[in-house]
């Protein structure tokens, strides 16, 4: 009787897993669609989207203060005013100094589930390999910047800087608003953000590559940021392979999706060494894929067997070209 028992739990326990996993990944899909409905409600009241990262600029102390991106913007717009409200702006959002520790306290081991998948079981406010010493949360959820290689320019819409390549042709892109009416390929063919729910192995190590330098909700920052302002794109500041420049809260796609379980890595690659680099991979604890948004707020799971060519339509905004199947 004891042998039929264990027959039968062993026949029960992988329907009952895929049962659960299932009821997560619809969790995951309800919490992209409530940042779809957050980013259609900012766009409403602004006509564009929020910038990708922006630069929080103090023209006294010549430094990046006070820079952000586009998840910690959104706050108002997801149910989270409270939080939104007790951030003291004039301060930096980065956990580099006690200022920061002291005035904005809001953030600190605050959870807002809307930015996490209920498939990721590690530790949320995790400091390993995000330079994160306030224990911001971590999100899952990163903005889609456009693709290297770009699917038709990549010399006009892509500029390489020391932790990769970074395109402005997506929609939440470095420093720049994008409207509605600057998606030619259609909002319903355009992702705008994208599931980054599990670490990364490499030598069969797993490591923290999302995009959550500092946190879920700095922005962006590097050395040489002098004379950066709110009007600075990345066509206009100095790019190459020595300038080091970073935003983070979003990606410039360069890999496949789920790259690191499709291939052995024996390093990180390039542009995705670390949190702050600018082409970390789009990957999720979800077998065989990952989440995206649609621009108009819908959300798809979609196979990590898509191409990289198809992949790279669907993240730029007026490629021009067909639309693939899903």
């Amino acid at each position: 009787m004891i042998a039929i028992i264990g027959v039968l739990i062993a026949l029960l326990l992988p329907a009952v897993q895929a049962a659960r996993e299932a009821a997560r990944r619809m969790t995951c899909s309800s919490n992209l669609r409530q940042i779809g409905i957050g980013l259609q409600n900012y766009h409403d009241k602004v006509n564009c989207f929020p910038k990708g990262a922006k630069v929080g600029y103090d023209t006294t102390t010549d430094r990046l203060d006070g820079s952000c991106c586009w998840r910690i913007i959104l706050f108002p717009y997801i149910e989270q005013t409270t939080i939104y409200d007790a951030i003291e702006w004039h301060k930096k959002i980065t956990g580099d100094d006690s200022n920061s520790v002291k005035n904005n306290e809001a953030l600190i081991k605050t959870l807002v589930p809307v930015f996490r998948c209920p498939s990721n079981s590690t530790d949320p406010f995790s400091t390993d390999e995000t330079f994160n010493p306030n224990q911001y949360m971590l999100a899952d959820y990163v903005g889609i910047s456009g693709t290297y290689e770009d699917p038709v320019d990549s010399s006009q819409n892509c500029r390489q800087f020391l932790h990769g390549y970074m395109s402005n042709a997506g929609i939440l892109v470095w420093n720049e608003w994008r409207g509605i009416n600057s998606i030619k390929d259609g909002t319903s063919n355009t992702f705008i953000v994208g599931e980054q729910s599990d670490l990364i192995k490499i030598n069969n190590v797993k490591y923290n590559r999302t995009s959550n330098y500092m946190g879920a909700w700095f922005g962006c920052g590097g050395s040489g940021t002098t004379g950066w302002n709110e009007d600075s794109t990345i066509k206009s500041v100095t790019s190459g392979s020595s300038s080091n420049f970073y935003a983070t809260g979003i990606t410039t796609v360069r890999y496949p999706i789920n790259y690191d379980k499709q291939t052995t890595l024996t390093a990180s690659p390039d542009g995705a060494l670390g949190p702050y680099g600018c082409n970390t991979i789009i990957n999720s604890s979800h077998p065989g894929g990952v989440q995206f948004l649609f621009a108009d707020a819908s959300c798809r799971f979609v196979s990590q067997t898509l191409s990289f060519d198809k992949l790279a339509i669907f993240c730029t905004a007026d490629d021009g070209l067909v639309t693939p199947e899903l």
